[in-house]
């Protein structure tokens, strides 16, 4: 696995079917992104799609709310990790040009526009 600030974690994959019947998982192990690593990239994307979001259009990103429920389940652990705060400021500015509308803003203002657009659009509380 490469692109990776914090070690691989280990983590078996099985299917529905598998863990349905409790048969043992299809694949034993595979190196995965660490929930912490994945965080970021979820309040990363949180940052720069949500100012990008242009509702009823065809690209419209409806799935980016999955990212926030995301988030919610990982938050806790994360945030508390020692590395979160580095790597989380390192990962939206590596991602600042994914995003005209806020690249080369400072990471406060980025997040406070994130965070008023989640708040005023009703649509986000319906999601």
């Amino acid at each position: 696995m490469t692109g990776l600030t914090l070690p691989a974690i280990l983590l078996p994959v099985s299917s529905f079917v598998n863990e349905l019947t409790r048969q043992p998982p299809e694949v034993t192990s595979i190196r995965c992104a660490g929930p912490v690593e994945n965080s970021c990239d979820k309040l990363s994307a949180l940052t720069w799609r949500i100012p990008n979001r242009v509702r009823g259009q065809e690209n419209g990103d409806p799935d980016i709310v999955r990212h926030i429920h995301d988030f919610s389940i990982l938050s806790d652990y994360a945030i508390r990790h020692p590395a979160f705060k580095k790597l989380v400021i390192e990962t939206i500015d590596n991602d600042d040009l994914r995003s005209l509308k806020i690249s080369g803003l400072p990471l406060k203002t980025k997040f406070d526009k994130m965070l008023e657009i989640l708040s005023s659009e009703v649509e986000y509380k319906k999601e």
